[in-house]
């Protein structure tokens, strides 16, 4: 019977992974990648907060000012949780030879100390870095601008929330499922082939990683239990794929 993983297993496997990070083989790899995390979202907000003032500041007459102690933290709120995905997306690539180890940490959890889990050397794991960012950026470009025109065009516009929320989690999914098959030295296709053939397990994937995104404080954990998540479904389904597609 083939493996079909659904979006139940994507979905569970983040449950799942959050509990494989209490492990005391794996805890102490989780630091650095949360520190990482937790230092990319205090800049961004810290950055975020000040550019607000300055331009509440510039809107409001003198009269109003008062106002703008109402103002901006709403403001402020609606904009970090906006780009709660964008401060992942920087973290992630930031952390990238501290998530390797921390996935590499979970397969030998998984697999047991006497199997040792693979790692790239450092040259072969900067290629597929940037090769991989480079095919990431415009795979997502190309999902982008559609989503966007799709915020401007009446009628369709009324689906912009379901399309954004669709698109949050597939980019989360991708960019976890890469991050695990490129420390087994699989480039950003294969992840790519592996999302397209187990859409449901994908979008179940990033449909949990959205939510621990979304929600402060507790977004900070997204980073390495998603790696956790992935690394579990790479071990559970996927460790037969080939080196490259």
């Amino acid at each position: 019977m083939p493996d079909t993983p659904g979006f139940g297993t994507g979905l569970l496997a983040v449950w799942r992974g959050a509990h494989l990070l209490r492990r005391p083989g794996i805890r102490r790899f989780v630091l650095a990648p949360l520190a990482v995390n937790v230092g990319v979202f205090l800049v961004g907000t810290v950055l975020i907060y000040r550019f607000l003032a300055d331009l509440v500041a510039q809107w409001l007459p003198p009269d109003l000012a008062w106002l703008g102690y109402l103002l901006l933290p709403l403001i402020a709120l609606a904009v970090m949780l906006a780009g709660f995905f964008s401060f992942s997306l920087v973290a992630n690539l930031l952390a990238t030879p501290f998530n390797g180890a921390l996935s590499s940490a979970v397969l030998r959890e998984l697999r047991g100390a006497t199997e040792t889990a693979a790692v790239p050397g450092l040259l072969e794991e900067l290629r597929l870095g940037l090769a991989g960012g480079l095919g990431k950026s415009l795979y997502l470009l190309k999902l982008t601008l559609p989503a966007l025109l799709i915020l401007v065009v009446p009628v369709l516009n009324v689906l912009g929330a379901l399309v954004w929320g669709l698109l949050g989690a597939w980019v989360l999914a991708l960019e976890y499922l890469d991050c695990v098959l490129g420390n087994q030295v699989r480039p950003f296709p294969v992840a790519l082939t592996v999302a397209r053939e187990r859409r449901g397990m994908a979008l179940g994937l990033g449909a949990g990683l959205a939510l621990l995104t979304a929600i402060p404080v507790v977004n900070f954990l997204a980073m390495p239990i998603g790696v956790a998540a992935a690394t579990l479904l790479y071990h559970e389904h996927l460790r037969a794929l080939p080196s490259e597609r």
